[in-house]
């Protein structure tokens, strides 16, 4: 259940045969020889432990549901402006959009 293991990167086979086929010994030799040391991060990241995914879709359901919903105003009786002619033709007056 590791969202990480089935989503991202490649297996250690895979890896290796990537490094051969560019001839770089190891990722860090690959990364050094092509991403410049200016805009490289140095300090760890902090993300956190390694979470699975049900943990990761329950903590982004507690983040959005702190979201407050507010109401729109489109189309409640704006005026002074005018809608340019391809808005009206290609959007408002176009039966598509309803």
């Amino acid at each position: 259940d590791q969202f990480e293991r089935r989503h991202n990167g490649p297996r250690d086979d895979e890896e290796k045969d990537m490094l051969s086929t560019v001839g770089a010994s190891s990722m860090r030799q690959l990364i050094e020889e092509t991403i410049p040391s200016t805009i490289r991060n140095r300090p760890p990241l902090k993300i956190g432990e390694a979470m699975t995914e049900t943990d990761a879709s329950l903590k982004l359901f507690n983040m959005v549901s702190k979201n407050k919903l507010h109401k729109s105003y489109i189309g409640m009786g704006y005026y002074n402006t005018i809608t340019p002619p391809p808005i009206l033709r290609n959007i408002i007056q176009n039966p598509g959009w309803y």
